[in-house]
C-alpha cells in the first residue's frame, strides 16, 4: 500500500518534494508560506504515510497577527509585499477615471482583525450640466465620465458667449458653460497686466476680438498669450511671472475626438511644473505621435491630434533595400515619409511618399543603375544594329523594336543571350552588356538671395538631397529640397520679393506709430506681412481705416497718415 500526495492539501503551505506517491511508513517534507509556521514554530515539517493515510495533518499557522494582500477592484497597489504585519500601512491608487471616498489615492492599515476597511474605487462622473434653452450641447448622454468633452452651438441668429466646448474633470466641468445672446456688448480697453509690455489700445473692442500680451524681459507668460473680449468683459487674462519661478499650468486643453486617459493624483485645478497627462482617442481615431503633454514653464506642450483612421495612413510602404527616416505610427493627409537607400543601391522616383486620404502615393525604388548596350545580329546577312537604353535592375525595359520585353538582370558587367518573343528571322538573338555609370553630382546649384542649409560637399552620391533657405525677408518659391539623380540635380527653388524697409523718418512725417509695442524694434518686413499703425497722441486719422493695416508687397509699403 502507499499514500498519494493528492489525497492531502496544505493550507498556506506546499510540499517541498516532487514525488507523487509514497510507500507505507515513508515521510515527506512540507514548507509553510512566508509569514506562516508549523505548530512547533518552524517553517517546515513532515508527515508520514500510514495504513489509514497521512499523519499528522500538515498545518501552517500565522507566525504573528498579519494581513494578506487585499483584493481591490479598479485600483492598483503601491507595494511589492504579499504579507503585512499589524499596523503596516498599504497605499493604493484608483485606476484612471475612478476614485474612492479618500480621493484617487489612499491607504489602509493592517489590524488584529484584518484591514481597517476595504476601499471601493468607483467611476468618476460629472453631473449632467443644466443647459439653457437656446444652447445646443453635443453629445447628449445620461452619464459623462472623466475626459468626456461637450461641444456647444447656439440656435439660429443667437451668438455664443463663452467657450465652444467644456471637458469633464475629476472636480467637475471646466471651463464654465457658455450662454447664447441676441446681442453682445463691446469691451473697454484691456487691463494693463503687471510686468507686461504696455498695450496700445483703442476706445472699445467688439465681442470676440483678441489682444496679444507680451511680457517684459526676464518674465514669462503664464496662461493664454491672448485675452479675449466676451460680452463686455475680458477673459483668459494671464500673468507675467519671473522666469526663475516654477510655474504651474491651468487645465489641459480638450482635443477633437479624444479624451484624457490619465491625470496626476491631486484635486487642484492647477498642475505643477513637470506634471504629465496622457490622452486617448475615440474608437476609429489614432494619435499622431506622442499621446502625452507636459506642463513646462506655465504652459502645456503641444497636445496630440486624433486622426480619423479612415483618412490617415499607417506603415509607409516598404521599399526593398531602403530605410524610412523618422518613421511615425500614423500620418495625417498631406504628411510625407522619406526614404533612404542602403549602399550600394540608388533611389529612382520620388524620395518621399505622401499620405492621400488613407492611402500612400507611389513609393520609389532602390536599385542599381545600369546602361544596356543592345546588339541585334541578323544571322542570314550578318548585319548588326547597336543602340543604348537605360534600365533599372529588377525593372522592365521595352527595346524599341516590336520583338522584345526584357527584364534587367545581374549588376556586374557581362554578356547574356536572350531569346526574343518574336523572331525577325529564325536565328535572331541578343547580346546584352551591362555597365555601371557613376551617377554622382557636383555641388548643388546656387540661387540668388538664398543658399543650402548644410555644409557643401565636393561630390554627392546618387539619391542625396539638400535643402535651401532664403535670406531674411525673402520668400521661397518652389521645392525646398533638391535631389541628385543620374548625375544631375533636380530644379532648385527661387527666393523672390524684396523686403520692405520700415522708415522711422516716414512714420514721423505721417504722424504715426506702430500699434503694438513689440513691433518698435522692427526694421524690415517680408512680402505679405501686415503691419498695423496708429496715430501719435493728439492726432486723428486722415486716411481711411483700412490703410492703418498696411501690407508689404515686393519691397513697397503704403504708409497711412494722421
Amino acid at each position: 500500500e502507499r499514500c498519494l500526495k493528492s489525497e492531502i492539501t496544505i493550507e498556506n503551505g506546499f510540499f517541498s518534494e516532487s514525488e507523487l506517491a509514497y510507500p507505507l511508513n515513508n515521510k515527506t517534507q512540507y514548507q509553510c508560506k512566508s509569514g506562516y509556521v508549523t505548530p512547533d514554530g518552524t517553517t517546515s515539517g513532515s508527515v508520514t504515510c500510514l495504513e489509514n493515510g497521512w499523519s499528522p495533518q500538515p498545518t501552517c499557522i500565522k507566525q504573528y497577527e498579519s494581513c494578506d494582500m487585499p483584493g481591490l477592484e479598479n485600483a492598483k497597489i503601491r507595494s511589492n509585499s504579499q504579507l503585512f504585519k499589524v499596523n503596516d500601512t498599504l497605499d493604493y491608487e484608483c485606476l484612471d477615471g475612478f476614485e474612492s471616498r479618500d480621493g484617487r489615492a489612499g491607504s489602509i492599515v493592517c489590524g488584529n482583525n484584518g484591514w481597517s476597511h476595504t476601499p471601493e474605487c468607483y467611476e468618476i462622473e460629472c453631473k449632467v450640466p443644466e443647459v439653457e434653452e437656446n444652447l445646443i450641447a453635443d453629445p447628449r448622454k445620461d452619464k459623462y465620465r472623466v475626459g468626456d468633452v461637450l461641444r456647444f452651438s447656439c440656435r439660429s441668429r443667437l451668438k455664443r458667449v463663452g467657450p465652444d466646448s467644456v471637458q469633464c474633470y475629476h472636480f467637475g466641468w471646466s471651463p464654465n458653460l457658455p450662454t447664447c445672446k441676441v446681442s453682445t456688448q463691446s469691451c473697454p480697453p484691456p487691463p494693463q497686466i503687471p510686468n507686461a509690455q504696455n498695450m496700445a489700445t483703442t476706445v472699445n473692442y467688439q465681442d470676440g476680438e483678441k489682444v496679444s500680451v507680451v511680457c517684459q524681459d526676464n518674465y514669462i507668460i503664464q496662461g493664454a498669450e491672448e485675452i479675449v473680449c466676451q460680452d463686455g468683459s475680458w477673459q483668459s487674462i494671464p500673468r507675467c511671472a519671473d522666469e526663475t519661478e516654477k510655474l504651474g499650468c491651468p487645465q489641459p486643453p480638450p482635443i477633437e475626438h479624444g479624451t484624457i486617459k490619465s491625470l496626476p493624483l491631486h484635486k487642484s485645478d492647477t498642475y505643477q511644473d513637470g506634471e504629465e497627462i496622457v490622452y486617448k482617442c475615440e474608437e476609429g481615431f489614432g494619435t499622431n505621435g506622442s499621446a502625452s503633454i507636459k506642463c513646462l514653464g506655465g504652459k502645456w506642450s503641444h497636445p496630440p491630434e486624433c486622426i480619423n483612421s479612415d483618412i490617415s495612413c499607417e506603415n509607409p510602404p516598404k521599399v526593398e533595400n531602403a530605410i524610412i527616416l523618422d518613421e511615425k505610427p500614423r500620418y495625417l493627409p498631406g504628411e510625407t515619409a522619406r526614404y533612404e537607400c542602403t549602399e550600394p543601391f540608388e533611389l529612382f522616383g520620388e524620395v518621399e511618399v505622401t499620405c492621400l486620404d488613407g492611402y500612400w502615393s507611389q513609393p520609389p525604388q532602390c536599385a542599381v543603375d545600369c546602361v544596356v548596350i543592345i546588339y541585334i545580329y541578323f544571322m542570314e546577312d550578318l548585319t548588326t544594329l547597336g543602340q543604348l537604353e537605360s534600365c533599372i535592375i529588377g525593372g522592365d525595359i521595352i527595346i524599341p523594336f516590336p520583338i522584345i520585353q526584357w527584364g534587367c538582370l545581374g549588376g556586374s558587367v557581362g554578356y547574356f543571350n536572350v531569346t526574343p518573343f518574336c523572331n525577325i528571322c529564325n536565328e535572331t538573338y541578343l547580346n546584352l552588356s551591362l555597365k555601371k555609370p557613376s551617377g554622382k553630382c557636383v555641388s548643388p546649384p546656387s540661387i540668388d538671395n538664398g543658399d543650402i542649409t548644410s555644409f557643401p560637399l565636393a561630390v554627392y552620391a546618387p539619391g542625396s538631397s539638400v535643402q535651401y533657405k532664403c535670406l531674411d525677408f525673402y520668400v521661397l518659391q518652389g521645392p525646398r529640397t533638391v535631389t541628385c539623380r543620374n548625375g544631375k540635380w533636380s530644379t532648385p527653388p527661387k527666393c523672390l520679393a524684396e523686403p520692405c524697409r520700415l522708415s522711422a523718418e516716414m512714420m514721423r512725417r505721417q504722424n504715426i506709430r506702430f500699434r503694438w509695442t513689440h513691433d518698435t524694434k522692427m526694421h524690415y518686413s517680408a512680402t505679405g506681412d501686415v503691419i498695423e499703425f496708429d496715430c501719435l497722441r493728439g492726432y486723428r486719422r486722415k486716411t481711411p481705416a483700412h490703410t492703418f493695416r498696411a501690407i508689404c508687397q515686393d519691397g513697397k509699403l503704403l504708409y497711412p497718415e494722421c
